[in-house]
């Protein structure tokens, strides 16, 4: 059986309602900034809502629940001439930095659909019990609010992951869009001078972001790229006799033949004349 100090250190971490209804708002809250010394906790049954506070806003439609820390300035501002009903609850909780410290407000606003429902009923029930005034009401009702805190938490906390990982998808999908159009400007350009700078240019990224992610996509430089298909275009080129080393080397971006030369000694091994008239031989 748990000790007498136990149970009261239990009780002094649960969530203390100061007060809790059922109301029809006030247009004044609309217009007037308020803060209050208590956390507050909006469910909102009918209507719509914009909880607006210096450092964020919040909008909330029915079945949505809006999380606003101790202190906090803000409006509730909602259309006039709507009907627009809310559970309000007012409550005092030692545990709230700790949980702040992880989501903020408009993180602790999200939720699924299932989450929304069996939150709207845990506030049906948690204003039965607070209304009821039976026996140990404040611990009924602390651990119900805390309830319904741990499960703004937990739904906060999976749509973060699901924010995480929407990002990276999103990164690796805009990383293979620049590795696709690096690739399309080289290949419709290859026999023309080509630098990163212009390659980075024409995708509107900068130089050394375009270096990075080619690199870390395909596992060569983008140089490496250019060379390499400059190497497979002049072997095409090669298998018609009727052009010169020259012509060849011109037509893969070089303007040095001597150098093309080397380079293609380099790639396959061989110079490019010897790879003709070997190649021509084979045949």
């Amino acid at each position: 059986m748990p000790s007498p100090s136990t149970v009261s250190h239990f009780e002094e971490s649960l969530p203390r309602v100061v007060s809790m209804g059922r109301s029809i708002f006030d247009p004044v809250w609309a217009q007037k900034e308020h803060s209050s010394p208590r956390t507050e906790l909006m469910h909102v049954l009918r209507g719509s809502v914009r909880v607006e506070t210096p450092e964020y806003s919040i909008s909330g439609h029915e079945g949505d629940t809006i999380y606003t820390p101790t202190g906090t300035p803000h409006r509730d501002v909602f259309p006039t001439g709507t009907v627009f009903e809310v559970y309000l609850v007012m409550f005092d909780w030692p545990g709230e930095q700790e949980i702040l410290r992880t989501f903020d407000p408009p993180q602790l606003a999200r939720g699924g659909q299932a989450a929304r429902r069996q939150i709207a009923a845990d506030f049906q029930h948690l204003h039965q019990e607070f209304l009821a005034h039976r026996p140990f009401a404040d611990r009924l009702i602390g651990l119900r609010l805390l309830q319904i805190i741990y499960s703004l938490c937990r739904e906060a906390s999976a749509g973060r992951s699901t924010d995480e990982k929407t990002s990276a998808a999103t990164s690796h999908a805009r990383r293979r869009q620049i590795m696709g159009e690096a690739k399309a400007y080289i290949l419709a350009n290859f026999s023309r001078e080509v630098s990163l700078d212009q390659i980075a240019e024409s995708i509107d990224i900068s130089p050394y972001y375009l270096s990075r992610v080619f690199s870390e996509e395909s596992g060569f430089t983008l140089s490496e790229y250019l060379t390499t298909l400059r190497m497979e275009k002049a072997v095409e080129l090669l298998k018609d006799a009727r052009r010169n080393i020259s012509q060849v080397a011109h037509a893969v971006g070089y303007r040095d033949s001597h150098y093309f030369a080397k380079v293609f000694k380099a790639h396959f091994g061989q110079p490019p004349r010897v790879y003709r008239i070997r190649n021509s031989l084979a045949k």
